[in-house]
């Protein structure tokens, strides 16, 4: 090798030495400012998840509130309608309409069992409604 080559040798390990030794500094320099960097875009994605969760609350919130207002019109407007049916079946009711549903209510049931024997129920005359009476088969076995 000659003299010439060498001192290029060596030129060269200066260089790539002194490029090393820059890269080092800047990294050493650098990284307080990146940490500091790194813990700031940290905290914002951790600010922006807080905000974006507590949106959500508050629609799902918002949407329960909607919901129990509308399910609250829901059953004012069934009690309506209830209302007004109570008062159509109070103003066509009578005596003689509840035996003979009293009646058709025995007949289908005797049919639903596959039974053919109804009993009919003493009622009352001036309400037409069945009269309770005594069991008496039981009143007998306990004496």
């Amino acid at each position: 090798m000659s003299k010439t080559e060498t001192k290029m040798e060596i030129n060269k390990q200066v260089k790539w030495t002194f490029f090393v030794v820059v890269i080092v500094i800047i990294l050493l320099l650098a990284g307080p400012y990146y940490t500091v960097w790194s813990k700031g875009m940290n905290g914002r994605a951790i600010l922006q998840e807080a905000e974006y969760s507590r949106k959500v609350r508050v629609a799902e919130a918002q949407a329960k509130l909607d919901s129990a207002k509308l399910e609250a019109q829901a059953e004012i407007q069934r009690a309506s309608g209830q209302a007004q049916a109570n008062e159509v079946i109070t103003k066509t009711l009578s005596p003689e309409v509840l035996q003979y549903q009293y009646i058709r209510m025995l007949e289908e049931n005797g049919d639903a069992n596959n039974e053919k024997t109804i009993i009919y129920i003493p009622v009352n005359p001036s309400t037409g409604l069945p009269v309770s009476l005594p069991n008496t088969e039981a009143t007998r076995l306990s004496k």
